[in-house]
């Protein structure tokens, strides 16, 4: 539950400029977030996380592969699916930042919520197969002397 945002020490007593206080506000999820963590406990081998701030799905290798974020769904897709995904009205390559759009990233508005758990599984299934384990870097040859 979300706590008070401001606590009752660092209210000014100054008429002009008051300080709400929250005690006790409980934060209410949207129907889209209701709709990531029912998608999220339903997909096997899975666990719940953030990414850039925002509610994510890792598989177990730790690699996130969905993210809820502004109330649109973002998949992490190769291949026909991500064509597929791409061709939905109104989705794009996720750009968080403006100008540098993440690769392999779909961001599906939320109209099109009915299709958030097929593409949620496909991209679940995708990055829980990455490897991840490390790899041994190799020695730079020795220059001939």
């Amino acid at each position: 539950m979300y706590q008070g945002c401001v606590p009752k020490e660092h209210a000014l007593s100054n008429d002009l400029k008051r300080i709400p206080i929250f005690e006790n506000k409980t934060q209410i999820m949207t129907k889209n977030e209701e709709l990531f963590h029912k998608i999220a406990a339903a997909i096997p081998d899975t666990t719940e996380g953030k990414m850039f701030g925002a509610l994510c799905i890792k598989a177990l290798n730790g690699k996130a592969g969905v993210m809820f974020w502004r109330e649109d769904m973002i998949f992490k897709l190769d291949g026909d699916m991500l064509d597929k995904a791409l061709a939905i009205p109104g989705a794009k390559l996720f750009d968080p930042m403006g100008g540098r759009p993440m690769n392999g990233w779909v961001q599906v508005p939320n109209v099109h919520s009915a299709k958030w758990e097929k593409y949620a599984l496909t991209a679940m299934s995708g990055v829980g197969k990455i490897d991840v384990s490390k790899k041994v870097k190799s020695k730079k040859a020795q220059p001939k002397g």
